[in-house]
């Protein structure tokens, strides 16, 4: 379900809904749209409105009638589980899914302008384009006129390929993963393949754009989802300068998930990304396996302010996959979806009030303090800083044997200092682990992801971040073992972009 203005002139919007399935699984191709009332929801005082109470206020159009296509073609396709975005204010874009069949992926672009309610092929040049897919995600970017295609899955395997349409020559570009370059200058800071995740495109300024990837069913993963964050800066007309990193937030987080909905909130350094619902099959078939929560990340562009909070939302609105959400002025729309045994379509969730009176009552800059590490507190005994202990549970450290074996084959074949130690160390912050075991010593080490959530502590540790601050190198009273691991800090702490 697509916001769009109804037309170019108009403020007024309204929403947009394209394809999917019916309750007998049958694939759609019609669309219907729901005008949305001048004043919003701001006198509804419920949170969940039913057919029936919206015959007043909100009312369904068929657009059966109203849309027609370019030369009798024979477009829109019937399809379930594509993807669209609205490119510019006159078109909707619509890529891949499910067939009539539900096991032929499609691929063919087709476009609905959406002032006369036209559909057409959408004719590329060139000799490539993205290969058929179910579950991929699309955004479009304004600053550079393209749609940007990530993922998907064409019943053999999840895809990792990212694609752009450059919309003023309507040309496809494909920028992947290279398999040529040297695992260590890339290993992990490009997503493996995914499907079922969501992509949102958030702009910083006029000049800087990010796609952010949330979640998904993983390529080569457990069963199960995923909760990894990615963030592709896509803000550069040449796609070879696009990097992907993998965004780590500290504090509680949002559990693993896919088919799950997504929206943007705000622009700017202070931007918001809502996640809901979404399903995760190691929990269990059915509606076991629902994911029944609403999550917010704040502060996307104070990377020391980002956190996830957990919102109080409740109820058949949350407790879905594979729906539709929609955020406009401060409105929250949900429609659509699974819950684990039938689809949902006759409720149309709205939570019509300010999405911060949803947030938890301890306030943000309380949330914000305490996950800092508490480095004010004085031990009496000795006048030295302490830190808390930051977890009660136990972590397993990552061990060679845990590492792939195309990794440790590419390890073995290095000529490079340490090239275990760095494919261990680099995979172990990957999979979010604090230690991994030495190959060398049999000891638990630290990664750089648990010490830079802490200033340099001054015992040499091996993966500091903060360059040996502290640690006295000159002092002849320090052991060979912390010389040793002082003079990594070069070829491996500056190899490592942080």
């Amino acid at each position: 379900m697509i916001t769009v203005r109804e037309s170019s002139e108009s403020a007024r919007l309204s929403l947009l809904l394209f394809s999917g399935e019916n309750h007998d699984g049958k694939r759609l191709k019609d669309a219907w749209k729901l005008s949305l009332p001048s004043k919003m929801w701001e006198n509804t005082a419920t949170s969940s409105v039913s057919e029936s109470g919206l015959q007043s206020r909100f009312i369904w159009e068929f657009l059966g009638r109203s849309i027609s296509s370019i030369a009798d073609e024979l477009v829109p396709s019937v399809r379930s589980n594509s993807t669209a975005t609205v490119c510019g204010s006159n078109h909707l874009l619509v890529f891949g899914g499910w067939g009539q069949d539900n096991l032929t992926p499609l691929s063919a672009c087709e476009i609905l302008h959406l002032e006369t309610l036209c559909w057409t092929h959408c004719s590329t040049r060139g000799g490539i384009e993205p290969s058929p897919r179910g579950n991929p995600t699309l955004v479009y970017s304004p600053s550079n006129n393209r749609a940007i295609l990530f993922g998907g899955w064409n019943r053999i395997k999840r895809l990792n390929d990212l694609w752009f349409l450059d919309l003023e020559n309507w040309q496809w570009t494909q920028t992947s993963f290279d398999s040529n370059k040297d695992m260590y200058t890339q290993q992990g800071f490009w997503p493996k393949g995914r499907t079922d995740h969501s992509a949102l495109l958030w702009q910083q300024n006029e000049n800087e754009e990010t796609m952010i990837v949330y979640g998904g069913s993983v390529e080569g993963g457990d069963a199960g989802a995923s909760d990894e964050l990615w963030f592709l800066d896509c803000s550069y007309k040449d796609n070879c300068r696009w990097t992907w990193d993998m965004v780590l937030i500290d504090g509680p987080s949002p559990s693993r998930r896919s088919s799950h909905a997504a929206a943007m909130i705000g622009n700017g350094k202070s931007a918001s990304m809502i996640i809901l619902g979404g399903t995760d099959v190691s929990r269990g078939s059915g509606k076991a396996g629902i994911v029944g929560d609403a999550w917010v990340l704040t502060n996307l562009g104070i990377p020391e302010s980002r956190l996830w909070i957990k919102l109080s939302w409740n109820g058949p609105g949350v407790e879905r996959c594979r729906h539709t959400l929609n955020i406009i002025g401060s409105s929250v729309i949900v429609w659509g979806g699974w819950d684990g045994e039938e689809t949902v379509n006759d409720t149309l969730t709205v939570w019509h009030e300010s999405i911060h009176d949803h947030l938890p009552e301890t306030k943000l800059e309380t949330q914000v303090a305490a996950r800092k590490p508490a480095i004010k507190s004085k031990d009496r005994t000795n006048g030295r800083s302490k830190l808390l202990q930051e977890r009660w549970e136990a972590e397993i450290p990552l061990r060679r044997e845990d590492l792939p074996p195309e990794i440790l084959e590419k390890t073995n074949k290095s000529k490079l200092r340490n090239a275990l130690v760095r494919a261990m160390h680099r995979y172990a912050v990957l999979k979010t682990k604090d230690t991994y075991i030495d190959p060398a010593s049999g000891y638990s080490v630290f990664t750089q992801l648990y010490l830079k959530r802490r200033p340099c502590c001054g015992n040499g540790c091996r993966h500091c971040p903060y360059g040996h601050k502290n640690v006295p190198k000159q002092n002849t009273n320090i052991s060979k073992s912390t010389q040793s691991a002082c003079s990594l800090v070069d070829p491996l702490v500056t190899s490592l972009d942080w």
